[in-house]
């Protein structure tokens, strides 16, 4: 993947990552999905799945932050 790169860190992203989606589902309104579609790139390795394992954020109703809302930025780029 690269010279730079440290694999402690991508373990330990690995081993937390499946935690921090879980905290935030149980403790948020934060909500994931997977995005069908888009493969594992590497179809040789154990544990490939064809249909994907990408995870998306699930559209969240802004209305819902009150008077909170003002606090979130703009879009840098629209894609609509």
């Amino acid at each position: 993947m690269g010279p730079t790169l440290r694999s402690d860190l991508l373990q330990a992203f690995l081993e937390a990552a499946p935690r921090m989606v879980d905290y935030l589902q149980t403790h948020t309104s934060t909500r994931f999905a997977v995005q069908r579609g888009f493969a594992d790139w590497h179809p040789q390795v154990d544990g490939f799945r064809a249909d994907g394992r990408l995870l998306s954020p699930v559209e969240y109703d802004g209305r819902e932050l009150g008077e909170y809302f003002v606090w979130i930025p703009s879009p840098r780029l629209r894609l609509a």
